[in-house]
């Protein structure tokens, strides 16, 4: 996904398979890669269903999604009709949520944000 700053439109620009030459070509800024069902395919992600969600019946879960942001990066207002748990390996990012959807020209206004709770690394234990 990669997104012009400019106008703010995001766009689509491949969907897998990627090969090498695809990330060589990946522009240096105001892109994202998103990468769904890594749960399926390494065990080691699988566990975080057991040890960080474990509150989360299995009938309930679809699957673990890995994300990288270059900066400037991300996916663009957006709503998921399910729920969603943010987990956050490095650096930072200013993560919105809202029980409606929002123009973006208007977030700034946004007043009906859920009860969101961030932890940090070394706030809770594994």
């Amino acid at each position: 996904v990669t997104n012009d700053p400019a106008t703010g439109v995001f766009a689509l620009q491949k969907a897998s398979p990627l090969r090498e030459d695809d990330f060589e070509a990946l522009p240096d800024s105001h892109f994202s890669l998103l990468v769904n069902d890594v749960d399926r395919a390494d065990p080691e992600v699988a566990r975080l269903w057991d040890v960080l969600l474990p509150f989360i019946p299995r009938w309930r879960r679809d699957d673990i999604m890995v994300s990288y942001a270059a900066a400037g990066g991300g996916v663009g207002p957006h709503v998921d009709n399910y729920h969603v748990f943010l987990l956050q390996s490095r650096g930072s990012r200013r993560w919105s949520v809202s029980l409606t959807p929002v123009p973006p020209h208007l977030e700034a206004l946004r007043t009906d944000c859920p009860d969101v709770r961030v932890l940090v690394p070394g706030s809770f234990d594994l």
